[in-house]
């Protein structure tokens, strides 16, 4: 994998460190996201360059790098300009658009969420699961939230107005319990 290339002396595998920037700008309910084993994170890049292969999409050495540190990024959940950091680690010529340009394919494909945050950031999520997203809009926290949370509203909308919602797309903004706990339920 990308990241774990670089062996150390004793043989065993070496993460890179991501920079200082490529950390959860925003908090993240991890239990949203796989155990990040080294198996795991392997067949995860396969199934996911397999998902672009099989949509007529060429797998570049550059769209692997992306795939790769999204798969590998903490906790999943990252913006273009921390996928592009953690990639120019590797390679510091890596060009910014072929990041947007992989991030746009990717979210075309399923095979990526786009969450858009509150302060107009765009968090970008390899889900493990279908879930949905709370999103404060105060502090930027991300939680996940049951599938099954929307049911009712996903079936009275098919009922009544024949549309099929995505149910592992559905982006809740709102306060969080602390922010609301601060000024109470107002929106900000």
């Amino acid at each position: 994998m990308l990241l774990r290339r670089a062996r150390r002396v004793s043989g065993g595998p070496r993460r890179r460190r991501y920079p200082a920037r490529v950390t959860h700008d925003h908090h993240v309910d991890p239990a949203v996201d796989h155990d990040g084993s080294p198996a795991d994170d392997r067949q995860r890049v396969d199934q996911i360059l397999g998902r672009l292969r099989a949509s007529g999409g060429r797998v570049t050495r550059s769209r692997q790098q992306v795939v790769e540190v999204l798969v590998e990024g903490p906790g999943h959940h990252l913006t273009a300009p921390q996928v592009l950091d953690a990639v120019r680690l590797i390679d510091a010529q890596f060009h910014e658009s072929s990041v947007y340009r992989t991030l746009d394919r990717l979210v075309e494909i399923g095979a990526v969420t786009r969450i858009d945050v509150s302060g107009g950031s765009t968090v970008y999520h390899l889900p493990a699961r279908a879930h949905h997203h709370l999103v404060c809009d105060r502090c930027g926290r991300i939680s996940g939230a049951d599938p099954d949370l929307l049911a009712g509203v996903a079936d009275r909308v098919r009922r009544e107005q024949g549309f099929t919602l995505r149910d592992e797309a559905v982006t809740l903004p709102g306060l969080c319990r602390d922010c609301a706990s601060v000024d109470g339920p107002t929106h900000p």
